[in-house]
């Protein structure tokens, strides 16, 4: 069966590419720290904006600081709350689901509405509510 679905998978060329990438970007965020040229948080004024070259090869910010370095960094830490969000996300929605499902009747209907609810909202006007409820 899983060897049909790879079959059939690597016929798509562009599935292919899309795969290859996310595993390019995913390994480039697992081993960062040891591929990172230079340290993201070290700061030297006198290399400020400088423009691509040897030894920075995306060029420096405005704090001198490597931006590469910086991406690989970014992409390791935005892959892990990535990762962490939807385990949440998916604990979460399991333990409604089940409670839902076990509870039956009025408790039911009331786990749907609420999810009903969050859903018919678009994310960024729950955000901006929250804002303003809570300050930021």
């Amino acid at each position: 069966m899983i060897k049909k679905i790879w079959l059939r998978f690597k016929q798509q060329k562009l599935a292919c590419a899309g795969l290859s990438i996310l595993i390019f970007w995913i390994s480039l965020g697992i081993f960062s720290p040891s591929i990172s040229p230079h340290n993201p948080l070290e700061q030297n004024l006198a290399h400020r904006y400088q423009s691509p070259c040897g030894s920075n090869l995306l060029g420096t910010d405005q704090f001198g600081r490597d931006i590469l370095s910086r991406l690989l960094i970014g992409a390791r830490i935005s892959l892990g709350l990535g990762l962490a969000i939807t385990a949440m996300a998916l604990f979460v929605g399991i333990m409604l689901g089940a409670s839902a499902g076990l509870l039956g009747g009025i408790w039911d209907a009331i786990i749907m509405r609420t999810v009903d609810l969050l859903l018919a909202f678009p994310i960024l006007f729950l955000l901006i509510a929250c804002i303003a409820m809570f300050g930021s």
